[in-house]
Order: C-alpha cells, then structure tokens, then sequence
C-alpha cells in the first residue's frame, strides 16, 4: 500500500500537479460566470457547480464542465493505473498477488478522487452556503458519479492483466 502512495505521490508531483492548477483556473471562472450571470443564485447553480449532471435548463458551459471534470478524472486514474507498465511491472507482480495489486490501486485511487471530490464539494459549499442549503444527496451524488469510472477503470485493467497473464 506504501509503494501505490508513494507512485501517486509521484504522479503529483510530476504530472497532475499541472492539471489541478488547470482544474483550479477553470473552477474559478465557473464560478465567476455563476456569480456574475445569476441573480439569485439558486441549488442548481450550486449543483452546476460542484459537477452533477442535472437535465433541468442544462446549457453548454455545463456540458464543458462536466466533460472537463470526467476527462481529469479520466486521466488521472489512467495515468495511475499504468504507471507500473511504463516503469517497472516485474518488481510489483513478483512481490504481490494480482488481486492485492488492483485491491490497493482501487483502494488509492479512489481516495485520491474522494479528497478531490470533498474539496471541491467543500469550497464550494463555503463559496455559496449563503444562497444554497446543504444536502446530503448533493454531497453524495457528486462523489458517487466520479468514483465510478475508476472502479472501471481498475476492473478493465484486472480483467485485461489476468488474460494477458494466462
């Protein structure tokens, strides 16, 4: 579990650390175009916000940044997942079993997506707690819709490594 934190520790450092700051850039315009378009500011503006998918009134910027979302989203887990296939797979498979292997990158990349997740529900959250009321259905929607494409993810890569294997 150590080696999983210390490659996303890694990834961090070198890789991601751009796109967060990408991410950060984009969220504050998000919520410049909010502040500045509405007149009140109402759930679905905070909704917008934080990346759930509603239908009601949904116009293009929400569809940039919910694509914009999954793509970080998408990236990140990927880049995650095929660290060791671009650095060093022998030394993990030789120690580890397969199963704890893709156990332990689920368990951390999904803990990575979550602190994301609560971050920016939280920023949010504190950015707008004036014109919006907590709900735990927000908060759990918002995390639940970005952890499931790692499970994927994860599951793609355990179903493909177990064939390759045989």
């Amino acid at each position: 579990m150590i080696y999983q934190f210390n490659v996303l520790k890694k990834l961090l450092k070198s890789d991601f650390w751009k796109l967060l700051v990408i991410y950060i850039i984009f969220y504050f315009c998000v919520y410049c175009i909010i502040k500045i378009s509405s007149i009140d500011i109402v759930q679905k503006d905070f909704q917008f916000l934080v990346g759930i998918f509603t239908i009601v009134n949904f116009d293009f910027l929400e569809y940039l940044w919910i694509i914009f979302q999954v793509v970080c989203i998408a990236y990140i887990s990927w880049s995650y997942l095929i660290y060791e296939n671009n650095h060093s797979k022998e030394f993990l498979y030789l120690r580890k079993s397969l199963y704890k292997i893709f156990l332990e990158k689920l368990f951390t990349i999904c803990f990575l997506i979550l602190i994301i997740r609560i971050a920016i529900f939280s920023i949010s959250y504190i950015l707008l707690n004036k014109y919006v009321y907590f709900s735990i259905y927000d908060f759990s929607i918002s995390i639940i819709m970005y952890l499931i494409m790692p499970v994927i993810f994860v599951l793609y890569e355990f179903i493909i490594a177990k064939f390759a294997k045989k």
